[in-house]
């Protein structure tokens, strides 16, 4: 059985933009299919930040996955807490097939922001793809345990068919 799906894809966790300017700085949110819709958290992002991830995307869109690695490297360095950058280089790992430090980010994002969905997902897909169910069904577990998912509910109802 298969649980590739759609977006899993660099372009899934990449297609990140910036909203306009609040009172408080800058915030980021993520967008995908309308049930995946998820807010980041709100940490602030200097220029430096936002144009370093703008370069990221676009270096992704023309499939420089090195280029964008070393930029989200960068990134990931310098503010460590920052999720999103986790996870968008953990996406970016897995497509050039880094599973590792793939994994490593995707675990880094959901534990900065355990409730989000998408970074839950996207740590189930890479350890259900790696052969390492029993870790993909306690993400599966934790993650359900306080919210509910369509993608999970589906991704039993599949493996029960």
């Amino acid at each position: 059985m298969s649980l590739k799906r759609n977006h899993d894809s660099i372009a899934y966790l990449s297609l990140l933009h910036f909203s306009p300017p609040t009172r408080n700085g800058y915030k980021l949110e993520s967008w995908g299919s309308e049930d995946h819709k998820e807010r980041t958290n709100l940490m602030k992002y200097s220029d430096d930040e936002r144009e370093q991830f703008a370069l990221a995307q676009q270096r992704s869109r023309n499939n420089d996955l090195p280029g964008t690695i070393a930029i989200l490297k960068r990134l990931v360095a310098g503010k460590p807490r920052a999720a999103m950058f986790n996870a968008t280089l953990a996406n970016t790992l897995k497509a050039v097939g880094d599973i590792t430090p793939a994994i490593e980010h995707f675990r880094e994002a959901v534990k900065l922001i355990p409730n989000s969905e998408l970074y839950s997902l996207g740590l189930f897909h890479i350890l259900w793809e790696q052969g390492r169910r029993d870790e993909a069904f306690d993400e599966m577990k934790r993650f359900t345990a306080n919210a509910d998912s369509i993608d999970y509910r589906t991704i039993v109802a599949e493996m029960n068919a």
